[in-house]
């Protein structure tokens, strides 16, 4: 007994020196200082944060717009333009509507900036009202066929099956008839007017949206997030709404941006031809129309229409090319 409790406390005696020891050297030591851990705890964290911000999607989205330079700079003509197309016709403050034959066609001068056309009525006003009138058209037609085609679309692609066969050859059978005659025939039978001409447009665009959002997704339709949608028991229409169209976002935005000119355009060389609106309605190709009857006399009348065309389509482009480089993240430097 008096040796098992001999041999307790000698084994009790060296674990105890070896402790010392080991504390002398460094190696071992029973207290832990706290305050100094998170001190260097805190540092790394501090350090990891400003190594890498947490930058969410659309906040790089923005910086990389930002960036672009010529991007920035189309979109502040276009904005500045759009400002002049609402304050314009009241700045000059003259009556642009009503006809004064002594002052028809009359080069610019202090009175009247752009001159006038045919009929003496102020070509600055009237620039202004058409450029308001052809962006007004082409927002219009870009947001309805957009939300259309966006809707269209997906319910084809999620739905699935037959439903997305039918809905695809209706498609394929609105592409089949040519867009002018269509556009044509629905002005002959509606009448020509602004409400008339905007649903023209839009029954014969919102095709390439449906078929663009359906095949986006169609890629989405399998990512775990929507699976998982559908096993707590989430409705077709919410998945639709919440989930598939909000993470196809970037592609209907690149649309936006791709439409606008593109209906602009349409609208001024339907309007050029003689097919879009019709007097007293007017706009950009209304007024490039009319400057192409005189201008071998008063070549201002058409090259001033033509010139604020040129700047909304090129604008649009350019703003559009820059939102491409900022939503895709394979194109960012």
């Amino acid at each position: 007994m008096d040796v098992a409790i001999g041999t307790m406390e000698r084994e009790e005696k060296e674990d105890e020196e070896k402790k010392e020891r080991n504390n002398k050297n460094g190696f071992y030591s029973n207290t832990i200082d706290d305050l100094r851990f998170a001190k260097v705890v805190q540092s790394e964290i501090m350090f990891e944060e400003s190594a890498r911000p947490n930058i969410n999607y659309w906040k790089e989205v923005r910086r990389v717009f930002f960036k672009n330079k010529i991007a920035v700079t189309a979109l502040v003509i276009f904005v500045l333009l759009v400002i002049i197309s609402l304050v314009g016709p009241h700045i000059r403050n003259i009556d642009y509507v009503s006809m004064n034959m002594s002052e028809q066609n009359q080069l610019p001068s202090a009175k009247h900036w752009f001159g006038t056309d045919n009929m003496g009525r102020d070509l600055f006003c009237r620039l202004c009202n058409a450029v308001g009138i052809s962006l007004l058209i082409a927002v219009i037609c870009t947001v309805v066929s957009i939300f259309l085609g966006s809707a269209y679309g997906a319910i084809a692609a999620y739905v699935g099956g037959f439903v997305d066969e039918i809905m695809m050859r209706v498609i394929e059978i609105l592409n089949s008839i040519p867009s002018l005659i269509l556009i044509l025939l629905i002005l002959v039978v509606l009448g020509n007017s602004i409400p008339t001409f905007i649903f023209a447009m839009v029954f014969t665009s919102w095709t390439g949206s449906a078929r663009m959002i359906r095949g986006k997704v169609l890629q989405l339709r399998q990512s775990e997030y929507v699976l998982a949608s559908e096993v707590l028991g989430a409705t077709k229409r919410r998945i639709v709404m919440k989930h598939l169209l909000p993470n196809a976002a970037s592609l209907i935005i690149l649309d936006v941006a791709g439409s606008i000119p593109g209906f602009v355009g349409s609208e001024a060389g339907l309007s050029f031809l003689g097919l879009g609106l019709q007097p007293p309605a007017y706009s950009l190709g209304s007024l490039l129309s009319l400057g192409q009857q005189v201008m071998a006399f008063y070549p201002h009348q058409m090259v001033a229409p033509a010139v604020l065309l040129a700047i909304i389509i090129l604008t649009c482009n350019l703003i559009g090319d820059g939102l491409r480089d900022a939503l895709d993240p394979q194109l960012r430097n």
